[in-house]
């Protein structure tokens, strides 16, 4: 039985779920035609290009866990950059080295849109998995703009003399020849309308790429950052009109309405702008609002801004609430400026007034499916316990409602037991109280067969006798760091002893803990899911933008 399989893909692209809501019971059976298709081509796409038996090189491992549709995305971009060099150096051809750079520029357009994302809507990849397309679109764009720049000033003004015009640019009289006594490339990028406006759409390129290159402009000046971004945009939109590029004028729209739906219809109009603040630890914050009026799946996140602190400050923060809940909760630890603000006035004020775009983001598999996951393994680092948290609730409350579930279990490293006690884990079913023993550190059994929930404490100095005594957890209790290898071989060994073929895996938390999972999931994944093979399906939460 598949629980609601694609029912709600549709928050994945929360700008047509808000607009179409009222046609979705209609679109539904055609839509979930879709998502299923969807779905079913995504699997042969992730699977890895390099096989494992390949070793994993310090400092080029990532290229091992490449997969063929990260290939295929790609591929647009080279052969576009490859076509462009073509007609501007071996075939020089000015109208369409121009067209090339056009469809570069529409790429970065395109892979920039949140909540309106074709791309997400069709193929199922959230924007943030977009972004290293939409930098490498932009540095293409920019580098194609460049060789249409050269073929105008080397073969033909932008009227498009042909081949006199090449004969006069490369004279030693013309005062535009990029060969000869007196060249003046400058005067050439600011001649006349045409040079001017596509002199002007590589200057604001630059300017976009140069700002969000550098992270620090991002980080520490989001304010600026924002601006700077957004009216940079704006340009190259407005420059590519003047230049005649109608097309990436189109795109602009699609992308100007995005921006517009953010900010003004989710933010401002349709989802809740209440929130109650409560700090559970002195550097944990507890964000509250009621879900009425709000829908997202399990794993999701939101863009969240307290005007009170930054006005204009959308920070992404993973939703550790469920669904089902009537609630929806946020957990932000105070790490950074604006989170460390968002802590001071929590502990000042309850209740606050909130922004909120969003949901955004999706798994890179179809947990609903329980006819292909029966067996889940949820790995948390510190904070980044959050999506583990709103997709175990999720699970285990479809548990309750039916679904076919062998194994959930539930590991959550943190450097201190308050942390574990301020943000409980999934619950264990009927759990009793029992007494500990010299290696494992436990005041929990766990009763249920599917659930099984471990807290490692990284750090020693956290383990405090007087602090564990009579302090009755639902979980079970570990000092150090989990042992992925031993954990991964016992997952793969009772898969194929129940029949299963695929595990799905899902980690949020700090780079090495990632790293490490991921290469798990590569050395105990069988060749191939044949005569009783295991796999393991792995999904990467990311915040690195």
């Amino acid at each position: 039985m598949t629980i609601n399989s694609y029912g709600r893909s549709t928050l994945e692209t929360p700008a047509f779920h808000v607009t179409f809501a009222p046609l979705l019971p209609v679109m539904r059976p055609i839509l979930g035609g879709l998502f299923c298709v969807r779905s079913r081509m995504s699997q042969p796409l992730q699977i890895r290009v390099l096989p494992k038996f390949i070793p994993l090189v310090p400092g080029l491992s990532s290229l091992c866990f490449v997969t063929y549709g990260q290939v295929l995305l790609a591929l647009p971009l080279l052969l576009l950059v490859l076509a462009g060099y073509t007609k501007s150096f071996l075939d020089p051809d000015l109208d369409q080295s121009g067209s090339i750079a056009g469809l570069a520029l529409m790429a970065a357009f395109l892979t920039a849109n949140k909540s309106n994302s074709v791309l997400s809507f069709v193929l199922g990849i959230p924007f943030e998995r977009l972004i290293p397309y939409h930098n490498l679109a932009s540095l293409a764009a920019i580098l194609l703009s460049a060789f249409h720049t050269y073929v105008a000033f080397v073969y033909g003004d932008s009227s498009g003399d042909g081949k006199g015009s090449r004969e006069r640019r490369l004279s030693e009289d013309s005062a535009y020849a990029l060969f000869g006594p007196n060249p003046d490339f400058v005067k050439f990028l600011f001649d006349g309308g045409t040079n001017f406006s596509g002199t002007m759409i590589i200057v604001f390129m630059l300017v976009l790429v140069g700002t969000s290159f550098f992270s620090v402009f991002r980080r520490c000046f989001f304010e600026f950052w924002l601006f700077t971004h957004v009216a940079s945009a704006i340009g190259v939109v407005a420059f590519c009109l003047a230049h005649s590029v109608g097309t990436v004028f189109i795109v602009g729209l699609w992308w100007a309405a995005d921006v517009f739906f953010r900010y003004v219809i989710m933010s401002l109009c349709v989802y809740p702008k209440k929130a109650t603040l409560e700090l559970v630890l002195e550097d944990v914050v507890e964000v509250r609002f009621k879900a009425s009026g709000f829908k997202y799946n399990a794993g999701q996140f939101v863009q969240v801004c307290f005007p009170s602190i930054a006005t204009f400050q959308f920070h992404p923060v993973t939703i550790s609430s469920a669904p089902h809940e009537p609630y929806v909760t946020l957990h932000i630890r105070a790490l950074g400026g604006w989170s460390k603000k968002l802590a001071s006035l929590a502990a000042t004020c309850h209740e606050t007034t909130m922004m909120l775009e969003g949901p955004y983001g999706s798994l890179a598999m179809d947990l609903n499916n329980d006819k292909r996951y029966q067996m889940v393994l949820c790995v948390g680092g510190g904070i980044g316990v959050t999506p583990c948290q709103s997709l175990a609730r999720h699970i285990l409350h479809g548990y309750h409602k039916g679904r076919t579930l062998q194994k959930l279990q539930f590991v959550w490293a943190v450097q201190s037991l308050e942390m574990a006690l301020a943000i409980p884990p999934p619950p264990v079913i009927d759990c009793a109280t029992v007494v500990g023993d010299s290696e494992v550190f436990t005041n929990a059994e766990e009763n249920s067969e599917v659930l099984s929930t471990h807290v490692y404490v990284t750090k020693p100095e956290a383990f405090h006798d007087e602090t564990l005594a009579g302090c009755h957890t639902p979980f079970t209790l570990f000092e150090g760091r989990p042992d992925f290898d031993s954990i991964f071989r016992g997952l793969r060994r009772e898969a194929k002893e129940n029949g299963l073929t695929n595990v799905a895996v899902i980690v949020c938390g700090p780079k090495k803990m990632t790293h490490k999972l991921r290469a798990c999931c590569r050395e105990y994944s069988d060749l191939e899911v044949t005569c009783n093979g295991v796999k393991f399906d792995l999904h990467e939460e990311l915040f690195d933008f």
